[in-house]
């Protein structure tokens, strides 16, 4: 099976106007999207688009509406005159005792060959709005082990304390064992925050998914109890605080492969 259960952490780090660092675990799943119904067969803990200790419902992902999750990629790709993924590796959290908020959710959309050839970032921010970032690799930047730079224009206000003027970097790498995240952004030619997202791969069973859960009962709560938790802390550093702006435009954006980094 190629689903897996992520046990990780989450870091960021702002360089200006205020320096701030922050560090937590955090836990997540890898799934299959074409897996998810196998994946809910192995404990009744643990169901799709049904209520339970721990649920996977498609409309959280994607455009929120009665489509699957599959549809729903496919869709987004084809729309951008991409090809349909053999296989789509989703990274996020499910929901537990009900709850759920992924900042972001990425998605690996794998070739016949197994090599990832687009990644989309869903971003959401705690305002209700989402907005989903693809990168195309070209043929020769498709190893999954060193995929290369590649950034997007940001198109939609995420926090209080950032500005909408400005470009993401990512680096993503991924191994049998495990994946990292990093992601920059900058204005005005300068780096202004940097973040790191990463963790370990276990197989996905019914005693793991057990032991999942047990450890992984207040993820989601932390999450958004972190972000306002901190935004406070940086509130009270006096951080400027930028005017909240309605996405404007479409809420899907193309980026690019950086030239050098």
């Amino acid at each position: 099976m190629n689903s897996k259960l992520v046990y990780g952490s989450v870091s960021h780090q702002r360089f200006r106007p205020v320096p701030y660092t922050l560090k937590q675990a955090h836990n997540c799943m890898l799934l299959d999207i074409d897996e998810l119904d196998h994946c809910c067969s192995l404990s009744r803990m643990f169901n799709r688009n049904v209520s339970a200790a721990m649920a996977f419902y498609d409309k959280d992902y994607g455009r929120e509406e009665s489509q699957s999750v599959r549809e729903f990629i496919n869709d987004l790709l084809s729309n951008k005159g991409l090809p349909n993924p053999n296989k789509v590796m989703l990274l996020c959290s499910p929901r537990i005792l009900g709850y759920v908020f992924n900042p972001l959710s990425v998605w690996l959309c794998l070739d016949e060959a197994e090599e990832i050839y687009t990644i989309v970032y869903e971003v959401r921010n705690t305002r209700g709005e989402k907005h989903h970032y693809i990168v195309h690799l070209p043929e020769g930047e498709q190893n999954t082990d060193r995929l290369p730079w590649h950034t997007a224009d940001k198109k939609m206000y995420v926090s209080p304390f950032s500005t909408l003027d400005g470009e993401y970097s990512f680096k993503f790498s991924l191994s049998e064992e495990k994946f990292k995240l990093v992601i920059h952004f900058s204005n005005r030619d300068d780096r202004a925050f940097s973040a790191m997202w990463g963790g370990r791969f276990e197989t996905i069973e019914k005693r793991s998914l057990h032991r999942f859960f047990r450890q992984s009962i207040f993820n989601n709560v932390k999450v958004i109890l972190a972000i306002h938790w901190h935004a406070l802390k940086l509130f009270l550093r006096s951080a400027p605080w930028y005017r909240f702006q309605t996405q404007s435009g479409p809420a899907v954006s193309m980026g690019r492969i950086k030239s050098n980094k």
